[in-house]
């Protein structure tokens, strides 16, 4: 079979590349930067570790039909992004719980490049079928029902992982808690999470405006929102206390700026895009006086 690439930059760019199981085919809002099957063109096996596509939307063309993959990402671990930040404080060889693992970009990383033994759970039937490869065993459903933690309780886990996960439920603090139980005494829990108090939503609101997008802070998927403080709040509800602050910056410079106040343009966490934390269970922080790590910084990059 073969994967069929089209990328709409003003050149009209269309490619082919060979795929042993299926085809794909990347939406007008993609771009292919490298794939790990064979090209047509010169027929030779692409770096594995530059895996995937930095895309919107993905679709995989099987026997079965159509399947739409909309939160694929390319994965370049020299790109700072809330993912790679995160696969960077994954110990090599641990046993990892992966909530929220959509197609396994993360899963196959861990499992590929740093030997990890992964644990994934998935509410997209379609999605997991394809990160089901890079894991060492699987769970499909609605984490909320708390389902997967009879699955795999008898495991005990290095650290879990939500990475952009927990804003799309009702009750993050309780699936935090849950995760926790299953973790060993030392464990860890990382988890990135969008920031609403970033410019962009704050000037939307100076200006009586709170739209919801496809993608991006203000999701249409999203539940719940978090300031820096708030996220903590939830943490510490869920026994959770971080010992590593970290965050994806975003600048952004509203129009007419210079008529702005100071005071906004200057807000504490106003670049800020995503939190992402290293949580440890708040009795184990206490009883090891384990400091906290901030990362944080509130200039753009």
């Amino acid at each position: 079979m073969q994967v069929v690439v089209g990328e709409d930059d003003n050149r009209g760019f269309s490619s082919m590349v060979q795929c042993s199981h299926l085809q794909i085919r990347l939406t007008d809002r993609g771009r292919l930067n490298s794939f790990p099957f064979r090209s047509r063109r010169d027929n030779d096996r692409m770096p594995q570790s530059s895996h995937i596509i930095y895309k919107k939307e993905i679709q995989f063309i099987t026997e079965a039909g159509m399947i739409t993959m909309k939160y694929d990402f390319h994965l370049n671990m020299d790109v700072r992004r809330s993912q790679t930040v995160i696969l960077k404080m994954v110990k090599p060889q641990s046993t990892v719980l992966e909530l929220g693992c959509y197609s396994g970009i993360m899963t196959n990383y861990m499992k590929n490049q740093l030997g990890c033994k992964v644990y994934v759970c998935e509410i997209d039937s379609q999605a997991l079928q394809f990160a089901r490869q890079f894991a060492q065993d699987s769970w499909e459903g609605d984490i909320e029902t708390l389902e997967w933690t009879q699955k795999f309780k008898d495991v005990k886990f290095d650290c879990a992982i939500f990475a952009d996960v927990l804003e799309h439920l009702k009750d993050p603090a309780k699936v935090l808690k849950a995760a926790g139980n299953l973790l060993k005494d030392d464990g860890s829990i990382l988890i990135s999470v969008p920031n609403v108090a970033h410019n962009s939503v704050i000037y939307g609101l100076l200006h009586n405006q709170f739209q919801y997008a496809e993608y991006g802070l203000l999701d249409q998927t999203h539940l719940r929102f978090y300031t820096y403080f708030s996220l903590k709040k939830m943490c510490a509800e869920a026994g959770f206390t971080p010992v590593t602050e970290d965050a994806i910056n975003e600048y952004f410079r509203p129009p007419f700026a210079d008529q702005l106040p100071e005071s906004y343009l200057n807000q504490d966490f106003g670049n800020i895009f995503q939190f992402i934390f290293e949580l440890k269970k708040t009795e184990y922080v206490a009883e090891h006086k384990l400091p906290t790590t901030n990362k944080i910084s509130n200039n753009a990059g």
